[in-house]
This record gives structure tokens, sequence and C-alpha cells, in this order.
């Protein structure tokens, strides 16, 4: 039985006029200042999946727990630039309200993680109306490892009272839907045309092209349930 509902926030509710890609080039920016080899990253990648590859190589090349920490201060402040630039455009996915609204009347609890700081995040549901359907929120600083992995999602399960396999995930990013299925979350993988197949890679289980259409998803893998 399907008894929550857990969604990603970029892509999935709300979009800007700034983009993940604007993030991913600072980022990368910001790694090859600090002199990991350019070679080691692929700018195709999302950017959780180079956030993984930059704790392994630290960890793989003795770093110490300063030298660390320094890594991921540089990260975080340029994550906190990105995501205040990403506030002042976003707006709501069309049909985000419309879904949200009848997960409630369905009686589903409605979860959403974000890699971002809460205080932007909460500013920027409020905002665009989306806030007042949402249980639950896991943002960045909500769990003690804030680095891309699987804590959100295990975080946002416990405070929605639920097990993994009374859970979906929403989301358009292939890493979100990996965690989603290291957890045993259910997963519902966002893409219109490009970008399924790198999803059904990562272990979605039904691809939704819009948000019109996860209803009907939720429905089919609650039968599943």
């Amino acid at each position: 039985m399907i008894r929550a509902v857990v969604f990603d926030l970029d892509g999935t509710l709300v979009c800007s006029k700034v983009r993940p890609e604007d993030l991913r080039q600072e980022v990368l920016k910001v790694l090859s200042r600090l002199g990991l080899p350019p070679s080691f990253f692929s700018r195709d990648e999302e950017l959780p999946r180079i956030l993984e590859k930059v704790e392994a190589y630290l960890k793989a090349s003795g770093f110490s727990e300063g030298d660390m920490a320094k890594f991921w201060g540089e990260i975080t402040r340029a994550l906190e630039a990105f995501e205040e630039a990403y506030a002042k455009t976003a707006s709501p996915i069309p049909g985000a309200i419309e879904i949200l609204a009848s997960l409630r009347e369905k009686g589903l609890k409605i979860g959403l993680v974000s890699f971002s700081d809460s205080a932007v995040v909460m500013n920027l549901l409020a905002k665009l109306g989306i806030k007042r359907f949402l249980d639950v929120l896991v943002a960045r600083d909500f769990v003690d490892d804030p680095r891309p992995n699987s804590a959100h999602l295990l975080r946002a399960l416990r405070d929605l009272g639920v097990e993994p396999g009374e859970a979906v995930l929403v989301s358009r990013s292939p890493s979100l839907i990996r965690y989603a299925k290291d957890v045993g979350m259910w997963a519902i993988g966002m893409a219109k045309g490009c970008g399924e197949e790198e999803l059904r890679r990562a272990g979605a289980d039904l691809i939704a092209g819009s948000l019109s259409e996860v209803l009907s998803a939720i429905s089919e893998l609650g039968q599943r349930a």
C-alpha cells in the first residue's frame, strides 16, 4: 500500500531561469581552483554524481579532515550563491499545485527533499504556494551529512512515519532515484523524451512525462505494493 509521496524540488515541482547546469559549471570551477584534476569529472554528469566522485577522490588521496572540510566549505558557498539566484526567478512547474491538492484529497502524506538550504527552500515554497501541502520537508541542513546520499530520504521516511515500501519518490534526478531504490522506496522518474533511459538505468519503476501522469503512475505502483 502506498501511503506517502516524496518529491524532489528542482525540475519536479519548481523550475527557474537559473539552470542546474549553471551550478554544475560553478562547482567544477571551484574544484579546479582547489586542485582536483578536471579529467576526473565529466561536464555531462549531474551534480550529485560529481560530488560523490569528489568524496571518493578525497578519501582515496588521503586528505585530512581539515582539508576535506575546506573543500566542502567552498562547494557549499557555491551552492548557497546559486540557491539565492535560483529562488529569485523560480516558479511552479505546470500542474504542481493541482497534483499536490489531489494527493492531499486522497489522504496521502506528502514530503519534499532538497539539497538546498532550508531557509531558502521554505521561503520559496511559501512564496509559490507549495508549502501548505507538505507534511515533511528535508533540506540540506536537516541531516548530519548534507552531501548527496540517501540520508535525506531516510529522514523524510522517518518523519512521515512510513516504511520505504510504502513511499514513492518522484524525481528527475537519476542519483536521487538510485538513492531511493537503495533504501527500498518505489521511484517515478520525471522525463519527457531525453533522459528516460538514464532514469531507467538508475532503477525507476515507472517514467512520467509530466506531472499530469504522476497520479496514474502512483496508482499503478499502489497495485504492485
